[in-house]
C-alpha cells in the first residue's frame, strides 16, 4: 500500500467516519434523510444553554456513550466533516461509534462563536498514528444547538495537523501490499520508486520493519502501512523473504506525491 494513500484513507476515516476510517467508511447517504431542513428554532438561542448541552454532548463522545450523546440530538441535525455533510441522527451517533474505536480524545479548550454555537478544540490520540510519529491529531468541532438540541455537529482537521501529517507521513518507498496466509506480502511496487530501485519484486514477503517483526506487531497487518510511510528522505529497512532467501534492503523514503500511478 502506498504510504501517502494508506494514511489519507486513515485520516479520512477518522474525521469523517469513513477513519480515519478511521477509518474508507463513508457515511454519504447513510442516513434516511435526503435533505437537510433548516432548523425552524422555537425560542432565542441562549449561550448559557449552548454550552451546557454541547458541553454534556461532548463529554459524552469522549466517553463513548452513544446513548447519552444522542439524549439531546435532534432527528434531522446534521454531521459537517471535512469530506463533506451527512444528516440524520443516525450519522451522528455512527460517527461517534467509528471515531472513539482506539481513540483517546481530550478537550483541549472552547470558544464562544455566537449565543447558538460553542468550538472545541479536541485531541486525539490513536496508537496507530503514533507509530507514524503523530502523536496528536487536533480537530476543531462547532456544535450548534438550538431549543435545547444540537442541530449541527461540524468537525474540521486542524491546519496543524494537516501539517503534521504532510511532514511526518508523506514519505513512502513506493509499494503496495496485502495479507496473504498470515504473511505480509508484496503486491505491487511503483516504477522508479525506491522499492523499485532496490529490486525488491511482487511476491516478496515482508518479515519485518526496521527491525521489528510483523508476528511482533501488536495490531497485526493494520500496523504495516504506518511503519512503511515516514518523513520525506528518512530510511526504512524491510527484511524480505524471497523463495529460501531472507535478506535486507534499506531504502530511503520519497516523497508520495512524485510517484505516478
Amino acid at each position: 500500500m502506498r504510504g501517502e494513500s494508506i494514511l489519507k484513507r486513515k485520516v479520512s476515516v477518522f474525521f469523517s467516519v469513513a477513519v480515519i476510517i478511521m477509518i474508507t467508511v463513508s457515511l454519504s447517504g447513510c442516513s434516511k434523510y435526503s435533505e437537510f431542513l433548516p432548523y425552524k428554532a422555537k425560542n432565542p438561542a441562549d449561550y448559557e444553554i449552548t454550552q451546557k448541552v454541547a458541553t454534556e454532548f461532548m463529554n459524552a463522545n469522549i466517553a463513548g456513550d452513544v446513548d447519552k450523546a444522542m439524549k439531546n440530538v435532534y432527528e434531522k441535525a446534521q454531521l459537517a466533516t471535512d469530506d463533506g455533510d451527512t444528516k440524520g441522527a443516525e450519522s451522528i451517533a455512527e460517527f461517534i461509534k467509528v471515531n472513539n474505536q482506539n481513540n483517546s480524545m481530550e478537550i483541549l479548550g472552547t470558544e464562544k462563536v455566537s449565543e447558538s454555537k460553542i468550538r472545541f478544540t479536541i485531541g486525539n490520540k490513536l496508537p496507530l498514528f503514533e507509530i507514524a510519529g503523530i502523536d496528536i491529531l487536533t480537530t476543531l468541532e462547532t456544535i450548534e444547538v438550538q431549543d435545547s438540541m444540537v442541530i449541527k455537529w461540524e468537525v474540521k482537521q486542524s491546519y496543524e495537523s494537516k501539517e503534521m501529517i504532510e511532514k511526518k507521513a508523506l514519505g513512502t518507498i513506493g509499494i503496495e501490499v496485502k495479507e496473504n496466509d498470515g504473511k505480509v506480502e508484496i503486491s505491487n511496487i511503483y516504477n522508479d520508486a525506491p522499492a523499485d530501485v532496490a529490486n525488491l519484486k511482487r511476491g516478496d514477503v515482508i518479515l519485518a520493519i526496521n527491525g521489528i517483526k510483523y508476528e511482533n506487531m501488536k495490531y497485526g497487518f493494520e500496523e504495516v502501512p504506518y511503519r512503511l510511510v515516514g518523513e520525506v528522505g528518512s530510511k526504512v529497512t524491510l527484511t524480505i523473504m524471497r523463495k529460501d532467501n531472507t535478506f535486507d534492503v534499506e531504502m530511503t523514503r520519497i516523497n508520495a506525491k512524485t510517484i505516478k500511478e
